[in-house]
């Protein structure tokens, strides 16, 4: 299954995070994405995806604000 976000069209509202069933998309607040080329803003899994302890604070803020997420 292919998985991509085009930031060409992305408005950074998050409510693909909000709507993600599996709980793995976190947004961050690195909004500038300097392209030359369309085709270059859209990411696939591979580029999306972020060791779990670079997002640790991330999460934890997500946990304490929406406390969606019993583990």
């Amino acid at each position: 299954k292919e998985f991509t976000i085009d930031y060409a069209v992305c408005i950074f509202c998050g409510n693909c995070e909000e709507a993600c069933p599996e709980e793995a998309i976190f947004m961050s607040d690195d909004y500038e994405i300097p392209m030359l080329n369309r085709e270059d803003m859209k990411y696939n899994l591979e580029q999306l995806s972020v060791p779990i302890e670079q997002l640790k604070d991330r999460v934890e803020f997500t946990r304490k604000m929406y406390g969606k997420w019993n583990y």
